[in-house]
């Protein structure tokens, strides 16, 4: 990282992807030979990005067991304006995963992350103890296990008031 004074520590850029509002992720992998970046919800689970997916399609395709993946969330938190254009800033967090993708074949480890994906996403009052098994079986779950994770962050000066 170029500017080390916006580095984000592990603990706050765990706490920033465990965090509800940080809704949609990034996902980056080479599909078909060529770059391929697709939105999707996630959830941290056991130091670990899970996300849920159908059984085929683009995504299913570029990753395999193992497939090399990066994986951006960020947030923009307003805009700093200067006197002259060049000397405006953006307030934001953001946190890069690099690690590699894998689907979840274990049914239990499943229900626990879908479960988890619904208590993040869903209102309040959705349960998440009937998890229909034809439901779960036909949901791909797929795992990012992080083998790096480099956070940034410039935030706005706090208020005085």
């Amino acid at each position: 990282m170029r500017r080390d004074e916006k580095a984000m520590t592990p603990e706050s850029a765990e706490d920033f992807l465990s965090d509800r509002a940080r809704a949609v992720g990034r996902l980056a992998v080479i599909a078909s030979g060529e770059p391929y970046v697709v939105p999707l919800h996630f959830v941290m689970h056991d130091g670990a990005v899970y996300f849920h997916s159908a059984q085929e399609g683009r995504k299913i395709d570029a990753v395999g067991n193992g497939t090399p993946a990066c994986m951006l969330v960020d947030e923009v938190l307003g805009v700093q304006d200067g006197d002259e254009p060049c000397s405006s800033s953006t307030y934001y967090r953001s946190v890069m995963l690099f690690g590699r993708v894998e689907p979840v074949g274990n049914t239990a480890e499943k229900r626990t992350v879908l479960r988890s994906l619904i208590r993040k996403y869903s209102a309040e009052t959705s349960s998440t103890n009937d998890l229909n098994s034809r439901a779960v079986d036909a949901t791909c779950v797929l795992r990012l296990t992080i083998d790096r994770m480099t956070g940034k962050e410039h935030l706005p000066p706090a208020d005085p008031n």
